[in-house]
């Protein structure tokens, strides 16, 4: 008994460590899994079953990884610890998003994936030969940091987006296609800096989308709506995706702003809405959801059919459109909204063989360009 104590005494530091360990794996082996996290905006990974095969391939090993990170007893504590760490130790980020001045926050970006990028640009290519009868505008839409240069910390040496576009610009028009017609969305951005981005999340707000339905007039031949003579709504309490990866817990929330519509229904997944915007995600984490309810394979917007308006339009777009198609419903009688992530190569074939549309706007935020791989499909 004597030897024993002596032991404890001698190792009560490695004891005291194997017990908390232990205890914490028992506590996390019963405690019951969390489908979603609404402070991460995600959700996360339940338990795999367990398959010979699976363990064969290393598939179960993995995503049972997933599953213990995933659901670590009291996860929302030690990613706060986590975060408070990092600030306290004055680093300019955490978990890849850069901490900047007057509330906001940023992606961290590097470097791409260039080849991504380029067979990207090549599928955007290959869709303008085989539809030339159609009016095709390329827009890709800087990320905030890259606008909003006077609120990033001085250390940060992010990639240069600008450059990159223009690039990608340049490799568009050298191709002497006469159907795609570039759209610099650096015009309509650059000097209207102030809330066009939020503060803590990677979309632009609405007056962002303004800004570019704006300068999209000229270039689409339409009369923009003015805003003044739109009903405006307040959404209080926006913590973004910045904000879910970042956990700083001390910023103050964003605010969204709509405006009416002159949609007249919207469908989509066989559904039926009459309105396009869906009030009741406005009043849950993920508000900007509330857009377009969210991002679908294909959505059909028919607006009210008066004078002086476009046939038709078809949206190639990731979410960055969906605060922008509310204003376009005011100049198109009819609006396609497409989103490659969500539909199949077959389907998106049929739709173009169906359907004969005019104008078509392809519109990708920078970092969803360069990583996206599902662009290919209009190829």
């Amino acid at each position: 008994m004597k030897k024993y104590f002596e032991f404890l005494k001698k190792y009560s530091l490695l004891v005291v460590f194997c017990c908390f360990i232990l205890g914490l794996s028992l506590v996390n082996l019963f405690s019951k899994s969390t489908d979603f996290s609404e402070m991460e905006n995600r959700y996360l990974q339940k338990c795999p079953k367990f398959t010979l095969n699976n363990f064969v391939k290393g598939d179960f090993s993995q995503k049972y990884e997933e599953f213990i990170n995933d659901q670590f007893i009291f996860r929302n504590f030690w990613i706060n610890t986590k975060m408070i760490s990092e600030v306290s130790l004055t680093k300019i980020e955490n978990n890849g998003i850069i901490i900047g001045k007057n509330n906001y926050l940023f992606d961290k970006l590097i470097n791409i994936d260039e080849g991504k990028a380029k067979d990207n640009l090549v599928s955007v290519l290959s869709f303008a030969r085989k539809n030339k009868s159609k009016n095709i505008y390329f827009s890709i839409i800087p990320n905030s940091y890259e606008v909003l240069k006077d609120e990033l910390p001085i250390k940060l040496n992010n990639l240069n987006q600008k450059k990159y576009i223009d690039d990608f610009y340049k490799m568009l028009l050298d191709s002497n296609f006469q159907n795609i017609n570039i759209i610099n969305s650096f015009d309509f951005l650059l000097n209207k800096k102030d809330k066009i981005y939020y503060c803590l999340d990677h979309h632009w707000t609405t007056k962002g989308a303004y800004c570019f339905y704006q300068g999209l007039a000229n270039i689409l031949d339409y009369q923009a709506v003015k805003l003044n003579s739109l009903k405006e709504h307040v959404v209080k309490n926006f913590y973004g995706t910045y904000y879910s990866r970042a956990k700083i817990f001390w910023k103050n929330p964003d605010t969204i702003i709509y405006y009416n519509s002159d949609a007249n229904f919207m469908k989509t997944d066989g559904k039926v809405y009459k309105s396009i915007y869906d009030k009741e995600k406005f009043s849950k984490k993920d508000k900007y959801a509330g857009f377009l309810y969210g991002n679908h394979g294909l959505l059909e917007i028919d607006s009210h059919n008066y004078k002086n308006k476009k046939e038709n339009i078809c949206i190639i777009k990731d979410s960055y459109a969906n605060s922008l198609v509310p204003f376009l419903t005011y100049n198109y009688n009819k609006i396609y909204v497409i989103d490659l992530r969500y539909i199949s190569p077959n389907d998106l074939h049929n739709f173009f063989v169906e359907h004969d549309v005019n104008d078509v706007l392809i519109l990708y935020n920078f970092i969803n360009f360069v990583y996206e791989s599902n662009i290919s499909k209009i190829d």
